[in-house]
């Protein structure tokens, strides 16, 4: 499994940076791009420069209704088109607006989320919707080295981390707002990556240690049999 980050306020030099979140998760099965950013031009600018080309992604999954989420996402259907042939799949919560899921449902083949997890692809499932006033949905992909979560934004941490509880969790990774460091799954002996709205990144660094990464746009994670490896520079095809 492969994740890159394309999205983000902190990135390495060349890449472009801002408020919002969207991270590749690549393995065998296939690709998905989860959350979309804000600005399109900035996604597409990150993705080409990672080498990745907009029409081979297939599936697409938004996190929640927030802009520094969903922004990017026409732009990056309207990229996608000008190559690709067939539709891509887009799974949002089921909460979204009808004029909003309509709206993406002319250009995509949509899927909503509801009160049950659903499949994407092959060890690559998204959480049931959770929350209240904002509801939310996550990713978690399974590997040889146990559960990786990607999370956009964890506002409803207090519904969400519970169902960590039973998962042998490898690494956490995206945006996790407000949720304090005790509140994560214990014992903290996964990894953990930090990235967009988190606002408790010190105390995190002191809870995690070594098991802290910190990382941006342009960076990406390769997970084998083995260990994961942080990387700086995309792979040569």
């Amino acid at each position: 499994m492969r994740l890159d980050i394309f999205y983000d306020s902190i990135g390495l030099p060349g890449y472009k940076t801002g408020w919002g979140f969207s991270c590749l998760v690549s393995t065998h099965e296939g690709k998905v791009l989860f959350d979309c950013g804000w600005d399109a031009d900035i996604l597409l600018k990150n993705l080409e420069k990672m080498g990745t080309k907009p029409h081979t992604i297939k599936t697409v999954v938004i996190s929640h209704s927030h802009w520094d989420h969903l922004g990017g996402l026409a732009g990056f259907l309207s990229a996608r088109s000008k190559v690709a042939t067939d539709k891509c799949t887009v799974f949002v919560p089921r909460s979204f607006s009808p004029p909003l899921k309509h709206e993406i449902s002319r250009r995509v083949r949509l899927r909503e989320v509801g009160p049950r997890s659903v499949q994407v692809i092959p060890r690559l499932t998204l959480t049931q919707e959770m929350g209240e006033d904002i509801k939310e949905i996550a990713l978690i992909g399974e590997t040889k080295k146990g559960s990786v979560v990607v999370s956009g934004c964890m506002h409803q941490a207090n519904r969400f981390l519970p169902l960590l509880i039973s998962k042998d969790i490898y690494l956490m990774i995206g945006g996790f707002h407000d949720v304090k460091v005790d509140a994560f799954p214990m014992p903290h002996t996964y990894l953990v990556a930090p990235c967009h709205c988190t606002k408790e990144r010190q105390a995190m660094r002191g809870a995690f240690g070594i098991r802290y990464l910190t990382l941006g746009v342009g960076n990406y994670l390769e997970i084998g049999e083995s260990k994961i490896k942080p990387r700086k520079r995309r792979i040569s095809s």
